[in-house]
């Protein structure tokens, strides 16, 4: 289940994310493996070798990988982080952020006319024009992103449609 953030937030993190034992272990060496590449990395940079290789080459390439592993772990572990891919909604607003390299759009629900369900898809029809969001995640996930945005909708009288 999602994320509660006050009484009537909810976010629900895309992709993956922190819902069973499994998750917590994966983002657990996430973390590890970025701790050790890092370390790893600092071992190389305090040697005193004088081959390129050895002495930038390496450092360099374990640095970098214990950054994607750290940055990685640390998105499944806090859904709070501004570049966490997620779904957030509440009374007010629903936002929608798809990737980590996306821009996060924010719908008011009082600018929301129709909300259409599809397989793995979210389309809003707002005054302004239709918004399409394709999300990655599981099935139990995308059930209940759909079934909490269905919730609000309903209380605010919005159209549903299911696909």
């Amino acid at each position: 289940m999602g994320q509660q953030v006050s009484q009537s937030s909810k976010i629900f993190l895309l992709g993956f994310g922190i819902d069973n034992l499994r998750d917590k272990i994966k983002a657990g060496w996430f973390i590890f493996l970025g701790l050790s590449f890092f370390m790893i990395s600092f071992m190389y940079f305090s040697r005193n070798t004088s081959g390129f290789f050895e002495r930038w080459l390496m450092p360099f390439t374990y640095l970098t990988m214990s950054l994607i592993f750290l940055f990685k772990g640390l998105l499944m572990v806090f859904p709070y982080f501004i570049l966490t891919p997620k779904v957030e909604l509440n009374d007010q607003y629903l936002m929608v952020k798809l990737s980590v390299f996306t821009k996060r759009s924010i719908l008011t629900w009082d600018d929301i006319k129709e909300v259409e369900f599809a397989s793995y898809t979210v389309n809003v029809i707002t005054e302004s024009g239709k918004q399409t969001f394709r999300y990655k995640t599981g099935k139990n996930r995308s059930v209940e992103i759909k079934q909490a945005i269905r919730e609000v909708a309903e209380k605010k009288g919005i159209t549903i449609i299911d696909g």
